[in-house]
């Protein structure tokens, strides 16, 4: 498989990463997996009681726009959300945010894709 990796990944996903954690030290938020995709970003956190969830999709947005603006990149207009319950399980979840770059043909199943975090309590 050839791997493809335009504007997000290849040049911004180390600013998108940084700001997502940037975000968490803020308390805004508590990272559990994300992946950084070519055009896409899937994330599963925790929402503080610091902002909305409107709010901190806004703030990541703003925080990256001028880098992603200069590579012709920029984020859509709204955004998918998806409030888990407390009795849904979390594994389809993970498995499906992890398994992103895999199924879009990015990369091998053998090699790590560089943009897939999961915090150490899920792992």
């Amino acid at each position: 498989v050839e791997p493809r990796l335009p504007a997000l990944v290849d040049i911004a996903a180390d600013a998108v990463q940084a700001e997502l954690f940037d975000a968490e030290g803020l308390g805004i938020w508590q990272q559990r997996t994300f992946v950084i995709m070519p055009d896409h970003v899937h994330l599963h956190f925790r929402l503080g009681d610091k902002l909305t969830l409107s709010q901190a999709i806004a703030r990541l947005k703003v925080n990256t726009r001028d880098l992603l603006g200069s590579r012709h990149t920029r984020w859509q207009q709204n955004f998918y959300d998806h409030k888990l319950r407390a009795e849904e399980p979390l594994e389809p979840v993970f498995r499906y945010i992890h398994q992103n770059p895999y199924a879009a043909g990015l990369i091998p199943l053998t090699e790590k894709w560089p943009h897939y975090f999961c915090c150490a309590e899920d792992r």
